[in-house]
Parts: structure tokens; C-alpha cells; sequence
């Protein structure tokens, strides 16, 4: 029994941005193989159709000219990957679906990370979607090991007020950290690069320092160093400010104490009129994964959450387990 689907349903779906798609019968037809009816064909016939004499349908059948769905009102209209929005007390978020393409997306407020010590956790926030990315706005960068020179060459072209965020190792300093296991890590280009410096009594686990991207360097190359080196073992950190712990803790990283600015130990080159007095965040891994894709994704999807400065004020120690 073929069933005209003329007769049954126009589909239009509308987003946002007012963009409608509409469905029509022959589109459906060959979207599933299906043929027109025959004219030796028994049809279906539907109430307010003609040939409804023929009898009403054997099911219960209400008749929808036109459905529409629509997103509320009020959505950014320029969303980044992982953007969340809630509106009348329902919470949307900007991410791809299965096919890849990136659309808003309704997401249950529980899911969600809350607030509270850490802003959220891995065991509370909300886990992205488990297919891969198909855009990251962090590019492919390689890394190779290099000699301390060539690192501190390359980190001391960056301007005094940049280079005043970074630990001033000395390449003597460097040196010696390498001969005690220490990882230097730099660009054939040299424009981004970190080190990786032992734990003491921790194996495989290491302390991240001196991430920097020169301004010759891609865009989003000091993220693509934080994704390799958390790979590698990272494990704690120390950072000036809260715009370097917030890129931090996108990445899997917690604060675990905060301490306040101490005009004796400013960096040289520092620039009180621009970056008045910041806290110095002191921050663990808490990611429990060192694959570089999964990493990489969490962070491009929310997944631990929003950083909020107000949970960790001056003086800040995390509870003891």
C-alpha cells in the first residue's frame, strides 16, 4: 500500500537566524527510495482530502498542516565551539553534532558544570559529545628538544613586559635542570616553547614552566604546547594573573592556592601601570587523561567549565583529601 506523502506532512524547520528548510513529498520519496502511486495502486486517502469518501483511516490521525521549530530568542548570534546560553531556565550550547556540523544544542542543566571550589570537576561537568572535532582553533604545532641556549634565545626575543610573566632561568640555570631531567621544548621556528622540570619523588610527573609564543608564531601555539606537555607528564604550574589561570584551568588544570603580590619579588621589566598587582595562582592536573586529542577536545568543548575568580581569592588553599 503506498501512502502519498503530499497528503500527510509539510516539514519546515527554522533556526535562529531565520534560515527555514522545507521538506516537500518528492524529496522524501527519493531521499528513501520510494515511488509515487500508481494509478493501480491502493491509496490511502486522509480526512479534508479528496477521496475521503472512501473512508476514514484505520489508526487515530490528527492533521498538522505545518510543523515549526524554532530556537528561542535571545541566542549569541557569533558563538565560539562550546559557548553556553540559557534562556527561560533552559540552557543551550553551541557544539557540533554527529555529522560535524556545529549548531545549538538544547543540554540538560545538571550536566552542566557549576560553580564551587574548581568550578566544576571531571566527575561534574559537562562531558562533551564522543565524536571527534572536525575544527580546532588550536593549530598542529611540532616539538622537538633543544639546547638551553637556543630556548632562552628564543625566549628573551619576546618584549620586557611579556617576558616578565615567565620564570627567568638563566641558561646556566637551564642547563642544570636539564642534566637533572629536565625537558626543553621549542619550534623548529622557535616561536613557541616550554620546559618540563622534574617533580621530586614523583616519576613521569613534571612542573610546567616558561609556555610562551613569540609574536612571529601561529596563533593559538601556547595552547598547542599545553596540550603536548600535560601528554608528557604535566602536572603542576605557577602563573601570574587570572587571564593565565583561566587559559589553564580550560585545560584541565585546578587551583589549589592562591597567593597575594610582593613588590620584592616583582619580575624585572614588571608593568605596574598595566598589570597593576595580580595574584600568583598555584594549579595541579586534574584531567586524568595525557591523550593530546582528548585534551585538546575537552578544552575546545567546556569541559571543565568556566573559571571564576571569586572561588579563589588572595590566601586560597585548597581543602586537604
Amino acid at each position: 500500500m503506498c501512502v502519498p506523502l503530499g497528503h500527510l506532512l509539510q516539514v519546515t524547520a527554522q533556526d535562529n537566524r531565520g534560515m527555514v528548510l522545507a521538506i516537500k513529498a518528492d524529496e522524501v520519496r527519493a531521499l528513501v527510495g520510494a515511488t509515487a502511486p500508481g494509478p493501480d495502486d491502493e491509496v490511502l486517502q486522509l480526512p479534508g482530502q479528496p477521496g475521503a469518501e472512501q473512508g476514514a483511516p484505520p489508526f487515530q490521525y490528527e492533521r498538522h498542516d505545518l510543523i515549526k521549530y524554532a530556537l528561542p530568542k535571545g541566542l549569541p548570534e557569533d558563538p565560539q565551539e562550546g559557548t553556553l546560553a540559557t534562556i527561560d531556565g533552559k540552557t543551550y550550547a553551541y557544539l557540533p553534532d554527529a555529522a560535524g556540523r556545529h549548531q545549538w544544542q538544547r543540554v540538560d542543566q545538571g550536566a552542566v558544570a557549576s560553580g564551587g571550589n574548581g568550578g566544576g570537576s571531571p566527575e561534574s561537568a559537562r562531558k562533551p559529545p564522543a565524536e571527534k572535532r572536525s575544527a580546532s582553533r588550536v593549530p598542529s604545532v611540532e616539538f622537538v628538544t633543544v639546547e638551553a641556549k637556543k630556548f632562552v634565545e628564543a625566549r628573551d626575543s619576546l618584549t620586557p613586559d611579556v617576558r616578565a610573566f615567565l620564570s627567568p632561568y638563566t641558561e646556566e640555570q637551564i642547563d642544570d635542570k636539564i642534566k637533572h631531567g629536565a625537558k626543553i621544548f621549542l619550534t623548529s621556528d622557535g616561536t613557541p616553547g616550554y620546559m618540563l622540570v622534574p617533580i621530586p619523588g614523583r616519576p613521569g610527573e613534571y612542573d610546567l614552566c616558561n609556555v610562551f609564543r613569540t609574536p612571529k608564531g601561529p596563533k593559538g601555539a601556547g595552547q598547542a604546547a599545553v596540550i603536548q606537555a600535560i601528554s608528557q607528564g604535566a602536572t603542576t604550574l605557577d602563573c601570574i594573573g587570572q587571564g593565565l589561570a583561566r587559559i589553564y584551568h580550560k585545560y584541565g588544570f585546578r587551583v589549589y592556592k592562591v597567593v597575594a603580590w610582593d613588590d620584592q619579588y616583582a619580575p624585572e621589566g614588571w608593568d605596574y601601570q598595566k598589570n597593576d598587582r595580580p595574584p600568583i595562582y598555584f594549579m595541579r592536573y586534574v584531567g586524568e587523561t595525557r591523550d593530546p586529542e582528548e585534551i585538546r577536545r575537552r578544552a575546545e568543548s567546556g569541559y571543565y567549565g568556566e573559571f571564576r575568580k571569586e572561588d579563589y581569592p588572595v590566601g586560597y588553599e585548597e581543602p586537604q583529601q
